[in-house]
This record gives C-alpha cells, structure tokens and sequence, in this order.
C-alpha cells in the first residue's frame, strides 16, 4: 500500500513543452502508476530505492483541467527527513521552472 510522504499542489496550464520540463525535471517517463491514493489521474511515475534502502515512489497527477499533484510516496517505512527536504526542494524548483503556481506542499518545511 502506498503511503503518501510528500505531496505539493500546483495550479496552471501546462503546454506540452512544459510538461515535458516538468517530467524530466522530476526523471520521470509517461507512465500511469495503478496504486495508491490519486492513482486514477496520475499521469506519470517511477518507483526507486532512496540511499536508506526506502521504497520510494515518485509521481505527477493531472487534477482537472489545469490542478496539478506532485507527490512521493513510501510503502510503510517513511523515508528520512533529508529524503523529503531534498524532493520538497526539487518539487519546488520543477514547478517554479514550469511557471505553476504553487498552492501547498504537505508537510511544509519545519523551522
């Protein structure tokens, strides 16, 4: 069962050029994940092994015409808080780079 870890939202149209940026900003391939929460809009995902041996999903959901979800999910054993700082800045950047508009990232980064 997938878990969700880290999981931002982001708003705005996306041309495919840009969705192309996001993708290879984030290493992922066209690719429908088939499990876990939001699994019906995801649009693209890859399954990987963090430096912790983690299990570790990475995935990008189309939410409605132009909401976006870029999430990280684990299989039981939440990955170490390094691992989710590093994908919370990397999630930020992709969007940024994209020019969505971030709307929230859970958990938020601590003080």
């Amino acid at each position: 069962m997938l878990r969700p870890a880290l999981r931002a939202l982001a708003y705005g149209p996306l041309e495919n050029e840009q969705l192309a940026l996001l993708l290879d900003d984030l290493g992922l391939a066209p690719s429908v994940r088939s499990e876990g929460p939001g699994a019906e809009q995801s649009i693209a995902h890859r399954l990987f092994v963090d430096e912790d041996g983690t299990p570790l999903v990475l995935d990008v959901e189309r939410s409605g015409d132009f909401g976006w979800v870029v999430a990280l999910f684990h299989t039981g054993h939440q990955p170490a808080a390094p691992t989710i700082d590093a994908y919370r800045e990397r999630f930020r950047q992709a969007i940024r780079r994209t020019d969505l508009v971030l709307v929230h990232i859970e958990p938020p980064a601590s003080a």
